[in-house]
């Protein structure tokens, strides 16, 4: 979910109770966070950090903006409208959002894929993935048609 996205790394620190400093990634952690992180066994399920908080939207289609952090296994939201700390941060839902993107790129490849005899895929940036559509007219010329769809690499 993080494919094409670079996170900026922190100058390395002093962990403490509040904060703590991960070399192998050069991420951090605090606050609410840090204490789900503590809370929910972090190291051995969600892994370290691999990007520091950050505001934005998480795909639930309400529009609204969340402070989220990523880690190696999991995305992690803060949602303070729930107003109990207990369900304040929850984990974000990876998994249904990595289908969602598989099932438009599926659904945009093969309606590419009714009008072409070779597909291919001609460049991947970020999580923009250009779907090259090609096919051979009966003079042999190569029509070639591109455009963007929002999926992953499969």
């Amino acid at each position: 979910m993080t494919s094409g996205q670079s996170f900026p790394h922190v100058a390395p620190f002093a962990g403490s109770a509040a904060s703590r400093y991960f070399p192998e990634t050069h991420h951090s952690l605090s606050g609410r966070f840090l204490h789900y992180w503590l809370s929910h066994d972090g190291a051995v399920l969600f892994g370290p950090p691999i990007s520091e908080p950050f505001s934005t939207t998480n795909g639930d289609g309400t529009g609204r903006r969340y402070l989220v952090q990523y880690f190696r296994n999991a995305r992690m939201e803060y949602h303070p409208e729930l107003k109990n700390p207990k369900f304040e941060v929850s984990l974000g839902a990876l998994g249904r959002e990595y289908l969602e993107r598989q099932v438009s790129c599926a659904e945009s490849y093969a309606s590419c894929s009714r009008k072409v005899a070779r597909r291919s895929v001609a460049a991947i940036t970020g999580r923009i993935v250009s779907l090259n559509c090609s096919m051979r007219s009966a003079r042999s010329r190569t029509v070639s048609v591109t455009r963007p769809i929002s999926c992953v690499k499969p």
